[in-house]
């Protein structure tokens, strides 16, 4: 059974997925990024997950729905969110990602979508002493702040990609990544 993004995403014909309100008003639901069941499948075996910047706890949801273990977090209020996510899917627990990191030690991160101008997904990558990360989104200068990406480079090891659905001009990707070994 496809989440539900997922099949809002496959209702819009290839002309329909460039119009850019189309894609507004489903971000606006649903988050940046179309989470799959495949990729659920997939992500599976890396649970309990720990997700700090939620939004509207969207991937929570589908995730919780299908039995895998995870704790949404998010520093701002749905709806005061600046990406205006509304409503949310499921239960979020406010509060910032360090706390969320410290809360919960033992989980996997899970980050998707950081914002590009924005430390938080740099700052909660560095407090996070775990050796697996989930991170969806694109590269360098479009989710995460370089220091993020750079973090990445230096200290962490990209074994898993997984293919999920994009909307134009977007070029989204979930990785799981190990923490690399200190020799």
């Amino acid at each position: 059974m496809a989440t539900e993004y997922e099949m809002i995403y496959k209702l819009h014909d290839t002309k329909c997925i460039a119009d850019f309100k189309i894609r507004e008003k489903e971000r606006k639901r649903y988050g940046f990024a179309v989470l799959t069941e495949e990729a659920i499948k997939q992500l599976r075996p890396y649970a309990p997950f720990i997700e700090v910047g939620s939004g509207n706890g969207y991937w929570a949801y589908e995730m919780q729905k299908r039995g895998v273990e995870i704790v949404a977090t998010d520093l701002v209020r749905v709806p005061n969110n600046i990406y205006r996510f509304d409503p949310a899917w499921t239960t979020i627990q406010w509060m910032t990602a360090k706390q969320a990191i410290n809360k919960y030690p033992k989980h996997t991160l899970l980050i998707v979508w950081p914002c590009y101008d924005k430390p938080w997904a740099y700052q909660a990558l560095k407090e996070y002493k775990g050796d697996t990360l989930v991170f969806c989104g694109e590269s360098w200068g479009c989710t995460g702040d370089n220091n993020f990406h750079q973090l990445l480079e230096d200290e962490w090891v990209e074994p898993v990609q997984i293919n999920i659905p994009c909307w134009f001009g977007l070029y989204d990707c979930i990785y799981v990544y190990t923490r690399r070994q200190v020799k």
